[in-house]
């Protein structure tokens, strides 16, 4: 099954893992930083990676410009397959995580502090 998925600027998706399905990202135009496990994986126009089921996974779009990417997944789901372990205001939705997880947990939370806060620049 494929998608196409539009990433804003400026923009982190929640931390989250598939429990049935393999999918395959591929950056259409512009680039994202995409979470992949305990690997922070920077892709550009034409790269792919593979995020096999399991694995926690996020796309921080930190650019001025938007993103266009496809998602292919190895078999079609009925419902929500998906476990969210955090998102980016800091809310984390997991306790006790596994080691690997809390890694994932700690560069997620440190992907997310890398938004550009407009607040901060407003407050002069």
């Amino acid at each position: 099954m494929k998608s196409t998925e539009i990433i804003i600027p400026n923009t982190v998706t929640p931390l989250k893992a598939h429990r049935l399905i393999n999918k395959v990202v591929k950056i259409d135009d512009g680039h994202l930083n995409i979470i992949v496990g305990e690997h922070v994986v920077t892709l550009t126009s034409g790269q792919e990676v593979e995020i096999h089921k399991g694995t926690p996974f996020a796309y921080a779009n930190l650019s001025p410009n938007t993103t266009l990417i496809t998602e292919i997944t190895d078999l079609e789901t009925i419902g929500d397959d998906t476990g969210t372990y955090a998102d980016s205001t800091g809310n984390s939705y997991i306790e006790n995580a596994c080691p690997s997880i809390q890694i994932s947990l700690s560069l997620y939370q440190s992907v997310a502090d890398m938004l550009i806060h407009k607040d901060l620049f407003n407050a002069a």
